[in-house]
């Protein structure tokens, strides 16, 4: 039974992984990003901005948790800093695993660092999702992502929690399957 349910496992992988889908998406702010402090993030930080799908639940989920997928990630500096707490960007990538729907939701994150490794904080810019066309041969499409303010700002959780969080996780779903096993 186990083999059966692995070897279908394997073939929807498969499938999921011939499936790609592209976007080609115009991004920017019309309302200004806040620091932590309140004060306007002004044009000489070097912070990341990243842009999710959210996996189809219309839900952003918590940091590095649930089903989101990161489609890409840009390191705002000099000149990709239209004035003080405002960005603009572009970019078009093939995605893989995606279906050619039609339209996918996304949200996008910002991190008070240029790396999530040296950020302290992040902020979900305006808690909006958005669709995008999501096809082989995509129309460009336009993303307000929105404003950040100061109490939007959540701490970083360091890996180690993440990883016991994880771990957690992990053993609380091999419990479950074992007791259904037996």
């Amino acid at each position: 039974m186990m083999k059966h349910i692995m070897m279908i496992l394997a073939c929807v992988g498969m499938l999921a992984l011939c499936a790609d889908a592209a976007i080609d998406v115009n991004w920017w702010n019309t309302v200004v990003l806040e620091n932590r402090a309140g004060g306007t993030v002004t044009a000489t930080d070097n912070w990341l901005v990243q842009l999710y799908i959210d996996g189809g639940d219309n839900a952003i989920s918590a940091y590095n948790e649930g089903d989101d997928l990161l489609i890409a990630s840009a390191v705002i500096s000099g000149g990709n800093w239209y004035q003080d707490g405002y960005f603009s960007g572009s970019f078009s990538t093939s995605l893989s695993g995606l279906t050619d729907n039609g339209g996918d939701k996304v949200f996008s994150r910002i991190f008070d660092a240029s790396s999530i490794g040296a950020a302290s904080y992040y902020a979900n810019i305006d808690d909006s999702l958005f669709t995008i066309t999501t096809s082989s041969t995509p129309a460009t499409d336009t993303y307000d992502t929105g404003g950040v303010v100061s109490g939007d700002w959540q701490a970083v959780p360091e890996p180690a929690s993440v990883m016991l969080l994880a771990l957690g996780g992990g053993l609380t779903w091999m419990l479950r399957m074992k007791q259904r096993m037996a």
